[in-house]
């Protein structure tokens, strides 16, 4: 393993000093984790994350464990707590919302024939879930594989639709 010199300020280095006691690893195996999370965040992401993302993920975050403080257990291993950071994430994106229509237009890299907000992020999540484990070229890979296919969907559907109308307009339409 290879050494490499990082100037930290001050502040920064106290917190993960304090953070390293907590957990009790030392202050380069602390360094070491957290740069290996955001790293392994990497694979899974298709695009950068803008800032109003990132902060939404530390939200989620110090909402899980103030919500592990308050109920003495963690989302994932009780239902309350669950329910609990559930609440508080949609309350999190509620506030944030922005003001105007819920409707979009042309959608270039549509996958799914709903342009309903919440059958979107119905599919956002399954498609989150079921590529969980996959690399971020194989992940890149089936979105562009659903994307071609809903268009090649929507390609057969104007073709079968033009040629209805053609046999319509010859006396076909029995």
């Amino acid at each position: 393993m290879k050494q490499l010199k990082v100037g930290l300020d001050d502040a920064l280095r106290a917190q993960l000093e304090a953070a390293a006691e907590r957990s009790g690893t030392s202050l380069a195996d602390e360094i070491r984790r957290r740069l290996e999370w955001t790293l392994d965040l990497e694979p899974f992401v298709l695009a950068p994350l803008d800032e109003a993302t990132r902060e939404l993920t530390k939200t989620v975050a110090i909402m899980a464990a103030d919500i592990e403080l308050e109920t003495g257990s963690t989302w994932h291993r009780h239902a309350g707590s669950h329910m609990a950071l559930r609440q508080a994430i949609l309350a999190n994106l509620t506030r944030q919302q922005p003001e105007g229509p819920t409707t979009f237009g042309a959608r270039p890299h549509q996958s799914e024939p709903s342009g309903v907000p919440e059958d979107i992020g119905m599919w956002s999540e399954y498609r989150a879930w079921s590529t969980r484990d996959l690399t971020r070229q194989a992940r890149q890979q089936y979105r562009t594989l659903a994307e071609q296919t809903w268009r090649d969907i929507t390609k057969l559907h104007t073709t079968a639709g033009e040629k209805d109308k053609t046999k319509k307009g010859k006396g076909h339409d029995k």
